[in-house]
């Protein structure tokens, strides 16, 4: 228990005693007069003696009674509340001493005081057990020296014993009513503590409405002047008729906005003069049913641009209220908008005009998209609005239903509304009907006298409302011409018509009205840069930034977001979503020209530098490609200059060698059979020897075989499994190559036979011990379209799919250092390709591997 808490609750316990103090003391005083009529009863020769004992106990509680009203008493009220309750039990306890001892009524007394004080006293546990064993020892005494040589010992122990059992009750009560009384005070102490906040909160938020109200009216009526000051000018110039159309355009523009920004300062000054009370209405006799045809049809163009329907029916006796024309005008002209505004294409809106006993109802209808069933009963809320997402398709403050209900209860009338999501709204207007006679056209005259700038702007601006909603979500054509382009998606039309305005004669410029349009033709059209507005229906500005910053084909283009948002947040927002810079509105025309000129010149910049890494990265490929061929020229001719002088050795001793086995054979003649059985295999290795030779003097010098001419496919394989003989060794080379001819190098085809099987050769050695199939090179071959299909197949390690693409890259290479450098299947791949055909391979890590290669067949002779 804090410090706080403790000493508010001392001060309530002590009130609460002296509360309960005085209600217990009347009772007793009350009580024990009343209990003459026992003693009369029970013990009538007593009677007198009983009768001074309770007189005086009401004397004493009558002083301490009157002592709690004094500060003294206020103070001490604990020891004055265990004084009250323990004069009367010490008063009962005297009558048992004199009258019968433990066998008097009279211990019931004291039974009732215990539990009156269990009831009653918000004591202690503590002062209550003080009490109970007082009065216990109370009755003991009147007991024991009523007559101590005859006591009745069963009545004795019967009686405290329930004065005991009393007891224990009164003490138990006494502990978990204190303790309850405890978290009652504390539970509302708490309460009290927060009604305190939130009365200090609710005067802290009444204070900051009133300073936002008067902000927005000062605000209000210091811009009143200057847009004043814009409006006049504005209209005086478009009286020149000599004005270019496109300043006239830009100018008209410029009059239609401040016109509406007029207007939505008149509508937000009228609501708080409502809210003060400080709204005057200039009431008069108005006949809703000319009234209202009249409203109506000063909307119709607004929903045949929306190509809407629009009527008023109803009503045609006169309805006469009484109203102000300027205010109902304009509560009536907002349902009528907000109807056009919400209601898509084809739609109807009427306006109905009824009777109904003393009232007159004025009913505006739509077919529109209606209102969620969880919004409709805050949509007379001030700046509420149904979607006030960054994504909602519809403009607005959300003060135009508020002005309006506001407007209706001024002139004592009812505004309410009714909707189906999907299907469309009713606004109802119910205003009590007047017994006045309209005056139409005093009242005319009078609105002549009042027109003013400002009526102009109410009746344009108002009217101006939903105009930008119809337009139709198609692909709008280009404009400008230039080698750069722009994208630039404005939902509004004005805005968008501005900057097309200022950009087209620097670029080509691009249109989109909403955000789905702006990211398609985005991605259709790939423009050097985008300008958006960062609330567009559909998707919003940072989700198509982001969206165009992640996708791989438009990830190069800039972004621009034009917002009127001045915050961090939002800038940081845009900058965490990719947008390459961010226009905030108000701008001018020269920021914005500077900044796309900018944009537009690093996006050229850019082009060309990953233009020229194109370049640079194809160049550097064919570097490597060449060096990989030098190379491997080297190579060839270091082993043809090596093989050349070993051929040549070689070849003399393997001549005269043949020609020794040879005599060696006819001298055998008939001889020892084992003997011309051992020749002949001398022979026969001899002769393999010698086409070995033969196949590496073709190999290394290649002369005129290296010319493009026809040749058998299988005899280039043969030479390639002749060189690489000792590396097939104790693997399985199944051989399904057909005796296709082909065109093209014998001796380069029978390098990439080399090169293809050294290498499933070394990827089966890598695999064994692995388990599985034997290890086996598969050779086959097809005839496709004038074409011969080689594949080379084994069933070795397999290549992981992150390296397949790069096998054939010069000097790529999986295996260790020392094991090869990475050019035999770059020089397969150069080979092929010169050869006019095409290499690819495929395969799966840690089960087989493919090669495949086709060759042109050679013309048939």
């Amino acid at each position: 228990m804090n410090d706080v808490l403790a000493e508010a609750y001392l001060l309530y316990d002590r009130s609460l005693r002296v509360s309960r103090f005085r209600i217990g003391s009347i009772l007793s005083l009350v009580l024990m007069l009343a209990g003459v009529s026992l003693d009369l009863l029970i013990y009538p020769e007593l009677l007198y003696t009983f009768l001074s004992i309770r007189v005086l106990c009401d004397v004493a509680t009558a002083v301490l009674l009157a002592a709690a009203y004094t500060p003294l008493g206020y103070r001490h009220i604990t020891p004055f509340g265990l004084a009250m309750v323990l004069i009367p039990n010490l008063a009962m306890s005297t009558m048992i001493y004199i009258s019968e001892g433990a066998m008097s009524p009279y211990y019931a007394g004291l039974n009732l005081v215990i539990l009156g004080v269990g009831v009653l006293m918000p004591w202690s546990v503590k002062e209550t057990v003080g009490f109970c064993l007082a009065s216990i020892l109370f009755y003991i005494s009147a007991c024991l020296l009523h007559n101590h040589a005859d006591i009745h010992w069963q009545a004795l122990f019967s009686n405290v014993y329930f004065l005991t059992l009393t007891s224990i009750i009164c003490t138990t009560a006494t502990f978990f009513t204190s303790r309850s009384r405890f978290e009652e005070f504390r539970l509302r102490h708490e309460l009290d503590k927060r009604n305190q906040d939130l009365a200090r909160s609710n005067e802290q938020l009444e204070e900051l409405d009133r300073l936002k109200s008067e902000f927005f009216a000062n605000v209000s009526h210091e811009l009143r002047t200057p847009i004043t000051l814009i409006i006049s000018p504005l209209q005086d110039a478009l009286r020149n008729e000599s004005l270019p159309s496109g300043v006239r355009d830009i100018l008209k523009i410029a009059l239609e906005h401040s016109m509406r920004l007029m207007r939505l300062i008149n509508d937000l000054l009228e609501l708080i003069r409502i809210g003060k009370g400080r709204s005057r209405c200039k009431m008069r006799p108005i006949d809703l049913s000319s009234f209202v045809p009249g409203m109506v049809d000063s909307v119709r163009y607004l929903a045949r641009l929306k190509k809407q329907t629009i009527h008023s029916q109803g009503e045609e006796n006169r309805l006469v209220v009484m109203a102000d024309p300027d205010k109902l005008e304009k509560a009536l002209l907002n349902l009528l908008t907000n109807s056009i505004k919400f209601t898509p294409a084809r739609g109807s809106i009427t306006a109905r005009l009824l009777r109904e006993g003393p009232k007159a109802v004025v009913e505006v209808e739509d077919t529109g998209i209606g209102i969620p069933a969880k919004d409709l009963p805050f949509i007379f809320d001030r700046f509420r609005q149904v979607d006030g997402s960054s994504t909602r398709k519809f403009q607005g403050l959300g003060i135009g239903l508020a002005l309006a209900k506001s407007i209706v209860e001024e002139h004592k009338g009812v505004l309410r509304a009714r909707s189906e999501q999907g299907k469309g709204s009713i606004f109802r207007i119910e205003l009590p009907l007047s017994n006045g006679i309209p005056q139409p056209e005093k009242i005319l005259e009078e609105w002549y006298e009042q027109t003013d700038v400002l009526s102009e702007i109410y009746q344009a601006a108002d009217r101006k409302v939903g105009i930008g909603i119809q337009e139709d979500q198609r692909e709008i054509p280009a404009v400008g011409a230039g080698e750069s382009s722009i994208l630039i998606v404005e939902d509004e039309p004005d805005m968008r018509r501005f900057l097309v305005s200022i950009l087209h004669e620097q670029c080509r410029v691009l249109q989109a009205v909403d955000g789905e349009a702006g990211l398609a033709m985005a991605r259709k059209y790939h423009p050097d840069l985008i300008l958006l507005d960062l609330m567009l229906p559909g998707i919003d500005g940072l989700e198509i930034c982001a969206t165009v910053k992640k996708e791989e084909e438009t990830r190069n283009i800039k972004v621009v977001l034009l917002t009127a948002r001045v915050d961090e947040e939002s800038k940081i927002s845009a900058l965490e979503r990719g947008a390459d810079d961010f226009i905030s509105k108000p701008f001018s025309t020269t920021e914005v020209k500077v900044r796309i000129t900018n944009l537009l010149l690093a996006a050229q910049l850019e082009e060309k530098m990953r233009r020229r890494n194109i370049e640079l990265e194809d160049a550097l490929r064919r570097l490597k490609e060449t060096e990989a061929q030098l190379v491997q020229s080297e190579k060839m001719n270091a082993m043809g200059n090596l093989s050349a002088g070993l051929i040549h050795e070689i070849n003399n001793p393997l001549n005269f060698t043949l020609t020794a086995i040879q005599m060696a054979v006819k001298e055998a003649g008939n001889g020892s059979p084992d003997l011309r059985e051992t020749l002949d295999d001398i022979g026969k290795g001899m002769t393999r020897i010698r086409d070995i030779v033969s196949d590496l003097r073709t190999f290394v010098h290649p002369t005129s075989e290296m010319r493009s001419q026809p040749f058998i496919l299988a005899e280039a394989l043969q030479i390639a499994l002749h060189l690489v003989s000792h590396q097939l060794k104790d693997l399985q080379v199944i051989n399904l190559v057909q005796q296709g001819r082909v065109s093209g190098s014998k001796n380069q085809i029978a390098q990439v036979f080399v090169n293809l099987l050294v290498n499933s050769a070394q990827a089966l050695r890598a695999r064994s011990g692995n388990g599985g199939s034997p290890p086996q090179i598969r050779l086959s071959s097809a005839t496709e379209n004038r074409r011969l299909l080689v594949k080379v197949w084994d069933n070795g390690m397999g290549v992981s799919p992150k390296n397949l693409s790069r096998v054939f890259d010069p000097f790529f290479t999986t295996r260790d250092v020392g094991d090869g450098i990475g050019l035999g299947l770059s020089i397969c791949h150069t080979i092929i390709m010169n050869h006019q055909g095409k290499i690819t391979i495929d395969s799966r890590e840690g089960e087989w591997t493919e090669v495949t290669f086709d060759l042109p067949l050679a013309e048939e002779e």
